[in-house]
């Protein structure tokens, strides 16, 4: 996914049943989760974001969401890591981001491939 998980979220198959296009979704609902909500240290549950659309999530929802939906991790980008990627909740969610020096930044770029076992190999670029 862009951003984030959701505390909406109940089923994989609610996923495939979201309204596309939806060019106006209420700021609070799982459309705008899905694109906007970041991981953060420290929260339990959701909180509101500072960028006033999507949420902070904790790792306690990515355990749940995990065993809610029967999968064994998240993968995300939306937000610029400076190693390329960078894990959270246990490595239960994994934030990969593929530009490197995005915006001026020093940070590298990086690319997951992942096995049949689950198990992945991480590809960086760094900064040129």
């Amino acid at each position: 996914m862009h951003g984030g998980i959701s505390d909406k979220m109940l089923s994989l198959d609610q996923l495939s049943t979201l309204r596309r296009p939806h060019t106006k979704p209420p700021l609070r609902s799982i459309e705008i989760d899905l694109l906007w909500a970041d991981p953060a240290q420290g929260i339990r549950g959701v909180v509101p974001s500072t960028r006033r659309a999507g949420i902070l999530f904790g790792e306690d929802l990515v355990a749940q969401i995990c065993t809610r939906l029967g999968i064994d991790y998240i993968i995300r980008a939306h937000q610029r890591v400076l190693d390329g990627v960078e894990y959270f909740a246990s490595r239960r969610l994994i934030t990969v981001f593929s530009a490197p020096r995005y915006s001026g930044r020093n940070n590298t770029g990086a690319t997951l491939t992942i096995a049949p076992d689950l198990t992945h190999t991480i590809t960086r670029f760094p900064p040129a």
